[in-house]
């Protein structure tokens, strides 16, 4: 779905806005807005949208970790027995800075280990790395002998404020039990953020957050790829992922799947995750995670086992927002019809149920754009263009849920391309009438100050690009802050 506004110069600060409306679920500012002429969109399908988003929470079974602290934890990542976390608890072992603003200590990094829902208490990891102000996320590649961590910049010159503890991203090697630092990711510069690495298990892909110039908003997600040169120039993901707000604190699952979080995609809180995926260097659109993961508030930092079916995230919605904690989570089945197929009879407006959900079957309902009535005679192809021989039972189209990826062909209509949601096994797809424009089916938001039709001078320097950069300096204003520096924090919320 994409938010359109009267014109793409309105400010980027505005963006946020509408996002608060949403969150609020505020429909009626928005159909004014909409009446108004200020942003053109389908508040029906936005509204639909939404609904979706908040009524997956049967899916999840979510709970605090129970190693959090009065203060922040962060960025919880599988490393041998156990976990590494970024804390900014007390630690009486080491003398403490503390951040003029939090008043908590900066992150260190820690592990801990998880015995059946016993956690042991958490000490600290690799503390011969030395950084100034906070260390972590991170992420292990090469079996877990070569870590890639993001600290600050440490500057003396007379840089101004917001530009003296830019991100950059370390790389770390095990030599004899010690962590030895090796070169500094080729691509770091003191004059933008390059964060949250994310790297694959052979060392050759590296995915990571950045506000380096040439981007679609503020922090972008790109990634590189390693030669026998070293580090390829880095390629933004592109707009189907990227957008005017923030995309940060990517993270990788074996199959290729990218978590990921963002502020600019329609979501349901401040930062909701999302996941997509490389398909032939085409990143598929962004498919939101949907409640109870994500909330009213920011959540990001996503990693998932689908072995076991558990994961982990975190998230700051206890505390109003303003402290950041690590939640678990289960994932399970429907247990009844109705739960399963709430989405469909919602847009359908029936009370038809699907099948009893298998974890051996996925069901997809297919409908018309338009009018949301059921739709026959579809093909489906897997991702190497092959058909896909398919049961069918009163329009529920029931497929093997091996099979991750397929391209849905009905004559007279778009094409549509799905990644399947690996937390839900059933999807309810619509497709648009081919009329010779082209549309995607999930866009990016670009917002319209309400009830105003110009774009102020002060917010001129908002947009991404313009002089002086606004918008940007709020973001970076807080990159010494405990749960990640506020990159994240968008200027609404400040």
């Amino acid at each position: 779905m994409k938010i359109i506004c009267a014109s793409v110069t309105d400010s980027i600060y505005n963006q946020y806005y509408l996002n608060l409306l949403i969150r609020k679920q505020d429909f009626t500012t928005i159909e004014n807005l909409i009446k108004s002429g200020k942003i053109n969109l389908n508040l029906e399908e936005l509204q639909s949208k939404i609904k979706s988003l908040s009524e997956s929470k049967k899916q999840y079974r979510i709970s605090k970790v129970p190693i959090n602290s009065a203060n922040a934890e962060i960025g919880i990542t599988k490393y041998k027995n156990g976990f590494i976390i970024c804390s900014s608890r007390e630690n009486n072992t080491t003398i403490e800075r503390t951040h003029n603003w939090t008043k908590q200590p900066f992150l260190k990094l820690y592990y801990t280990e998880n015995n059946q829902n016993t956690w042991s208490t958490p000490t600290l990891f690799a503390n011969e790395i030395k950084c100034k102000y906070n260390k972590g996320p991170i992420s292990f590649c090469n079996k877990e002998k070569e870590m890639w961590i993001t600290e600050n910049y440490v500057s003396s010159d007379n840089r101004s404020t917001e530009n003296k503890y830019k991100l950059k991203i370390c790389n770390y090697k095990l030599v004899d039990g010690k962590w030895i630092k090796q070169k500094d990711f080729p691509f770091n510069d003191r004059n933008f953020n390059v964060a949250h690495a994310a790297i694959t298990e052979d060392g050759k892909t590296l995915y990571f957050s950045s506000d380096r110039p040439g981007g679609f908003g503020g922090m972008d997600l790109y990634y590189c790829t390693k030669t026998k040169k070293g580090w390829s120039t880095p390629i933004n993901l592109g707009a189907e992922v990227n957008t005017w707000g923030n995309e940060v604190f990517p993270t990788l699952m074996e199959d290729g799947t990218i978590y990921f979080s963002s502020d600019g995609l329609i979501g349901i809180g401040g930062l909701d995750l999302f996941y997509t995926k490389n398909t032939n260097g085409i990143f598929l659109a962004p498919i939101n995670i949907g409640a109870p993961i994500n909330s009213e508030e920011d959540d990001f930092h996503l990693i998932f086992n689908s072995k076991t079916n558990k994961g982990y995230f975190s998230s700051n919605r206890i505390n109003k927002g303003f402290d950041d904690d690590l939640f678990q989570f289960d994932r399970y089945e429907s247990e009844t019809k109705e739960e399963s197929t709430r989405e469909a009879s919602t847009l359908e407006k029936s009370n038809n149920d699907l099948k009893d959900t298998s974890i051996n079957v996925r069901h997809l309902i297919i409908i018309n754009n338009e009018n949301l009535e059921k739709m026959n005679g579809i093909k489906i192809f897997d991702s190497q263009n092959n058909p896909i021989e398919i049961e069918s039972d009163n329009n529920d189209i029931q497929i093997d849920s091996s099979i991750k990826k397929i391209k849905i062909v009905k004559d007279g209509y778009y094409s549509k391309e799905i990644i399947f949601n690996e937390f839900k096994n059933q999807d309810t797809v619509k497709l648009k009438t081919n009329i010779g424009i082209a549309q995607a089916d999930w866009y990016k938001i670009i917002y319209y100050d309400l009830d105003k039709s110009a774009i102020r001078p002060d917010a001129a320097a908002e947009r991404p690009g313009a002089a002086g950069g606004g918008a940007l300096r709020r973001l970076q204003r807080h990159e010494l802050h405990d749960g990640f520096h506020r990159c994240r924090r968008h200027p609404a919320r400040r």
